[in-house]
């Protein structure tokens, strides 16, 4: 473009003529423009005070805008009889580094594009994607960042930048494909090489080599090149990276700085206020050992899009061990953010938002879930309740263990179970109580073994059934005591034998039943011994002594 600077005008601001001007503009930093003029006599208060922070410049020659902006600062003066203004002015990419804002992105797929055109839109402008729109992969936290800053920022997660327009309320989300403008050895030019920048860059992580960091410096007197246009110089493409207006005495100089493509990148930007940083977040969803979570700074999230943040446990090994305690949804988990990469944000332990009753007592400590089941350790005892008054164990230092359960209780081992108790040890069952073995069942006591019912014993066995006693064995029942087999009963003696009832004792088969003994059976009676038979006759065989006061033969 070629500047006619007889013929520029100033805009809203009556001008008559223009002593000085500069236009600058450079690579992630608002374009500016100063402007000093002479204006009619008397005008410069009116001027001034009419002017707003919302007052709009524009400078234009032959029907081209060469700046338009926001007034920044104005002022008027008098000198040497000559009435002057000077304006200084920004570009419109001002309106999106105003207002600080603290906010997060994590819809997984949503791209930087978008991004870019949402928060350019708050402030009334434009952006243009000018590289390649990234998506976001994990998370993006702007925290006490104007939207130009964290659009700075997450430009430089692929190397690239931010270009604020100077003619219109827009900037370009890296750099505009400019045009070829010929040879460099068309222009007065200076090289050198900036090696500082160079050293920066590199010790950044930037792709870059030293002859990256050669920079040409080129002089025109017509504004003939724009950000993003490119000059040959040999095999080389050079890029324009700043561009540099001065007009002063009527004289128009314009300056640039190109650089090889490489020298355009820019290292990654980090908000270094995040580092450390927590912030509350109810959440959302739990999945394995993540959650999703609406944070404090969000005034909604959707769950199927948000982050999962890896959730610490208090102790984790590689081998699978640990603790998993993982939070409820809608319970409110502190995210950290340990370094200034805030897609290393991490879920730690929750936040207890409203009192309760099992928080007034330090030395009681609990350990609950939603579903009624809790661990309580207190001064005396351990408490593990799975259903609050229904199945529980307590172990109290001074009572014991206890056990309750509304259902079963079933004790399995693949070895031995031993209880031993130095008091007693007393089981009981309000239905019945029942012991099976695969083997035998021994009971053995120091004293005795008393055994009870209210009403009848059962004693069963496969097999063989013994009962054996060092000494006596007493069998007594208040009414009727029956022993019955299908096959042979032998009661075995190896001394004496008394089987006595205070009133009747009755034996009885179905076929024959044999009394024998290897020396002397005493059959007595207090009053009556009776011996009966259905057949025709009793047979009595052998040597016999039949006493009584009476006997009596039918």
């Amino acid at each position: 473009m070629i500047i006619d600077v007889t013929r520029l005008s100033v805009s809203p601001f009556a001008v008559e003529g223009i002593v000085e001007m500069k236009v600058e503009q450079s690579l992630n930093q608002h374009a500016s423009m100063y402007l000093k003029g002479i204006i009619p006599k008397g005008a410069g208060d009116s001027v001034v005070t009419d002017t707003d922070d919302s007052t709009e410049i524009t400078v234009s020659g032959s029907g081209e805008v060469i700046f338009k902006g926001l007034v920044q600062d104005i002022r008027a003066s008098f000198e040497g009889q000559v009435y002057y203004l000077e304006v200084w002015a920004v570009s419109f990419s001002i309106k999106a580094d105003t207002e600080v804002v603290s906010r997060s992105f994590q819809d997984a797929g949503m791209n930087y594009q978008q991004i870019a055109d949402s928060l350019a839109a708050e402030g009334g402008l434009s952006a243009g994607m000018e590289t390649e729109a990234l998506s976001v992969r994990n998370l993006l936290l702007q925290y006490q960042e104007t939207n130009w800053e964290f659009l700075k920022r997450i430009a430089s997660h692929n190397s690239s930048v931010l270009l604020p327009s100077v003619t219109e309320p827009a900037f370009y989300f890296g750099i505009p494909k400019g045009n070829q403008k010929g040879s460099l050895l068309s222009y007065r030019f200076s090289v050198g090489k900036n090696l500082r920048r160079y050293r920066r860059h590199s010790g950044a992580g930037v792709d870059v080599a030293p002859a990256d960091s050669v920079e040409y410096m080129v002089t025109a007197d017509d504004s003939v090149l724009s950000i993003g246009d490119t000059v040959d110089y040999g095999d080389n493409t050079l890029f324009v990276r700043e561009a540099r207006l001065h007009l002063a005495d009527a004289v128009l100089t314009c300056q640039y700085v190109l650089c090889p493509e490489n020298g355009l990148k820019v290292p990654s930007a980090w908000n270094r206020h995040i580092t450390g940083l927590t912030l509350p977040g109810r959440v959302l969803e739990v999945k394995d050992d993540t959650v999703k979570v609406l944070l404090c700074v969000d005034e909604s999230q959707d769950t199927a899009a948000a982050y999962a943040f890896p959730y610490i446990t208090p102790y984790s090994a590689e081998n699978h061990t640990g603790v998993y305690l993982m939070p409820e949804p809608d319970d409110v988990v502190c995210i950290q953010f340990p370094t200034e990469d805030e897609s290393m944000a991490v879920a730690l332990s929750s936040w207890r938002q409203a009192g309760s009753d099992r928080t007034v007592n330090p030395d009681v400590k609990y350990l609950r879930t939603p579903h009624d089941k809790e661990i309580r350790i207190s001064e005396t005892e351990i408490l593990i309740t799975a259903k609050t008054g229904g199945l529980y164990v307590r172990l109290d230092e001074n009572n014991g263990i206890e056990v309750f359960s509304q259902h079963g209780i079933m004790v399995n081992t693949l070895s031995g179970i031993d209880v031993t108790a130095a008091g007693h040890i007393s089981l009981s069952a309000g239905g019945s109580m029942i012991f099976n073995s695969g083997l035998g069942v021994s009971i053995n006591s120091g004293l005795g073994i008393g055994a009870r019912a209210g009403k009848e014993i059962h004693m069963t066995a496969g097999t063989d059934a013994v009962l054996k006693s060092g000494k006596e064995m007493t069998f007594t029942a208040m009414e009727k005591m029956g022993m019955e087999t299908k096959k042979e009963l032998v009661v075995n003696s190896d001394k004496d034998m008394t089987i006595a009832s205070e009133k009747k004792i009755s034996l009885a088969a179905k076929g024959d039943m044999a009394q024998s003994s290897d020396k002397k059976m005493n059959i007595s009676a207090k009053s009556q011994v009776g011996i009966s038979c259905k057949a025709s006759s009793i047979k009595l065989n052998g040597a016999m002594d039949l006493k009584a006061s009476k006997i009596k033969e039918n």
